[in-house]
């Protein structure tokens, strides 16, 4: 009994021994900033697909490479994963008033392009502003050849919104409907940017904004983040019926394990009271920078 123990004990360490040289010889270090895509998990490479983005912003579609849904370790972190169609990521720009010079307080843009992008369930504009060109998420009212317009700044009177333009969310009037809206000003748009979302202003108090999220949720923001006015493209993407289980595999999706799994309340079986949430500083950078490790 004891000699089978020790024999396994043995061979476990000598894979383990084999598995960490391969590992370490293995390691590619890229050239470029390596950007995870997906749902994280603490202290665990989790990311789905993994974007190779250079150091200056690029419209040039950029290749995306599959994960399977395992980390560095080569193990499974994340599960019903794999596969899929082969797609490329185009780089979208969630700050609007990044191209502002300096000294100025708004800057204007023409739409070039309605796109389709594979990598989000939202429509995308390619917008130019002289030389610059970037992708936006677009809204609902976009249209090729339109102009929009970014203001950084607060009036003492309430503008009148034009679907499209960005504003700081002091500057809109209560009740208006935006989009893409920042968490922290200057970090970039983190909330309703996904297709036929978006939020309404309730109040403003105190320097701050309290806005109703489409869960109902409240939240509260300062009057200084940067909002677009109106709605997500692509209103009609909770009404696409998947049909079958192909096109999920399509997508990437690979079936659950078909076993019975409790109710936990978490997709609204349960009513509950959803209290304020309030953002007032970052806890950290928006993006990691991960290496890739075959």
């Amino acid at each position: 009994m004891a000699m089978t123990q020790l024999t396994h004990l043995v061979r476990s360490l000598t894979g383990i021994l084999q598995r960490t040289q391969f590992m370490a010889s293995a390691v590619i270090e890229p050239r470029c900033d390596m950007h995870t895509t997906g749902p994280s998990l603490t202290g665990r490479y989790t990311g789905r697909k993994v974007v190779e983005k250079p150091k200056e912003y690029t419209t040039r579609p950029l290749r995306m490479v599959q994960t399977g849904g395992r980390g560095e370790d080569g193990r499974v972190a994340i599960p019903r994963c794999g596969g899929g169609h082969k797609r490329n990521f185009r780089w979208v720009d969630f700050q609007r008033d990044r191209l502002i010079q300096p000294g100025r307080i708004q800057m204007v843009e023409r739409i070039e392009k309605i796109m389709y992008d594979p990598c989000r369930s939202a429509r995308i504009a390619l917008t130019a502003c002289g030389e610059d060109k970037r992708y936006l998420v677009a809204t609902d009212d976009m249209e090729e050849g339109n102009i929009i317009t970014t203001i950084k700044e607060i009036p003492r009177l309430p503008v009148r919104p034009n679907p499209g333009d960005c504003y700081q969310l002091g500057a809109l009037p209560i009740g208006a409907i935006v989009c893409c809206i920042e968490k922290f000003a200057g970090h970039g748009a983190m909330i309703c940017r996904s297709a036929g979302t978006s939020a309404q202003i309730l109040r403003k108090v105190d320097g701050r904004c309290v806005l109703r999220l489409p869960s109902k949720q409240e939240i509260s923001v300062s009057q200084e983040c940067m909002a677009t006015a109106g709605r997500v493209s692509n209103m009609k993407h909770q009404d696409v019926v998947v049909g079958k289980a192909g096109r999920n595999r399509w997508y990437g999706i690979r079936p659950h394990s078909g076993l019975w799994h409790r109710k936990t309340g978490v997709h609204g079986r349960k009513l509950r009271f959803k209290r304020l949430v309030t953002f007032n500083e970052p806890r950290g950078p928006g993006q990691t920078t991960q290496k890739l490790t075959i």
